[in-house]
């Protein structure tokens, strides 16, 4: 289904990867990580958005995500404003 739906008005389509409460890969002050934290894998973009590509990792607020269940798929909108940061691959190592 997520190759059938083209995200519009500056949205991406995510696929959740983990939670970031506990912090995990990315260090966030003690006051954030009673918020909930993700990172996203993008698989579909707003074809104005040149900042961010498919395939990239991208911090998000969780209580941002739009999700709409299409044909017993659960699609994942996220609003490319919303988009904290991307994760550099060399800094995954």
């Amino acid at each position: 289904m997520k190759g059938k739906v083209n995200p519009v008005n500056e949205y991406l389509l995510v696929e959740v990867l983990k939670n970031e409460n506990e912090g995990g890969e990315i260090l966030l002050p003690e006051v954030h990580k009673k918020e909930e934290w993700g990172i996203g894998l993008v698989v579909a973009i707003d074809d104005i958005i040149e900042v961010v590509k498919v395939g990239d990792r991208v911090v998000f607020d969780k209580d941002l995500l739009i999700n709409v269940k299409i044909e017993g798929e659960e699609i994942r909108f996220l609003k490319f404003s919303d988009v904290l940061g991307v994760i550099q691959k060399d800094e995954l190592n």
